[in-house]
């Protein structure tokens, strides 16, 4: 349980970017958390000093990258302490864990549109944090929501293509409608061989 064990003077550290986040002072956190983050750290530590500074982030992409990092620290320490070898190690990390929770809800809240960007970020997510996206799904959902913006770009494509296909056929009815017209004036003008006005 070595891992676990709190690095000193750190834990009076981290307290202090906690409060400045309850206090709404974020960016403030963020830098009193990576200065956190640069110093040796216990497991613990590590994780929770992670989940703060996604917490105290401006950035949706930035914190759900530190969110994925975090969730990653969880489930890598998780595998090596398994549930009820250690009572300490369970009730730290189930805390961990609702913190983590707390943090995916709030990032859902704030959820960007699936689109190029996000796109992007999440192969780049993939390629890091491969097992925790296929555990949360978010891989599955993106390719889904892609493979239906698709179906409707198509869609939208077709739709288009028939309303100016539908244009144009009614603007040639228009034409020779017209030229119906003028040639059924002719034919009048010749029959009474004198000039009409349209």
């Amino acid at each position: 349980m070595a891992d676990f064990n709190d690095v000193p003077g750190m834990n009076a550290r981290i307290d202090m970017a906690v409060d400045m986040l309850n206090e709404k002072r974020y960016a403030e956190a963020e830098a009193a958390t990576r200065a956190v983050l640069e110093h040796r750290l216990s497991r613990w530590q590590h994780i929770y000093a992670t989940i703060l500074l996604a917490d105290s982030m401006n950035d949706w992409y930035e914190a759900e990258e530190q969110r994925y990092k975090a969730e990653n620290m969880w489930r890598n320490t998780r595998s090596l302490w398994p549930p009820n070898r250690d009572a300490e190690v369970d009730r730290e990390l189930k805390e961990l864990r609702e913190h983590l929770d707390d943090l995916k809800e709030d990032q859902k809240a704030d959820l960007p549109e699936y689109d190029d960007d996000f796109h992007e970020f999440m192969v780049e997510m993939y390629q890091k944090y491969s097992r925790v996206i296929k555990v949360e799904g978010e891989w599955e959902k993106m390719l889904q929501k892609r493979s239906q913006e698709a179906q409707e770009r198509e869609l939208a494509e077709i739709e288009e293509y028939e309303a100016q296909e539908r244009a144009e056929e009614k603007e040639m009815k228009a034409r020779e409608q017209d030229k119906l017209q003028d040639e059924a004036i002719e034919d009048i003008r010749y029959l009474f061989g004198r000039t009409l006005t349209k």
